[in-house]
């Protein structure tokens, strides 16, 4: 079945739209850092463990995380005041 949906055109302000109307911030307290994450059961991490082939990891990655989770807890604490 095709998509009921399929003209329509995703703009930066549908986008902004969608994020303020389904953004989970504060839904686990003021204090969470892992948003979603905490839907992660340990039968979840046990399944993506058993995923991995080799010990690397991409340094690049890790660091743009944190520059990501950075940022939007920056937006956070704004949206508190």
């Amino acid at each position: 079945m095709a998509n009921p949906r399929s003209d329509m055109r995703v703009t930066h302000a549908l986008l902004a739209e969608y994020a303020e109307k389904y953004k989970n911030w504060g839904k686990w307290g003021d204090d969470d850092e892992i948003g979603t994450l905490n839907y992660t059961s340990p039968e979840d991490i046990i399944k993506a463990a058993q995923l991995v082939k080799k010990g690397k990891v991409n340094l690049n990655s890790e660091q743009e995380l944190s520059d990501i989770n950075d940022e939007n807890k920056k937006k956070r604490e704004g949206e508190r005041r």
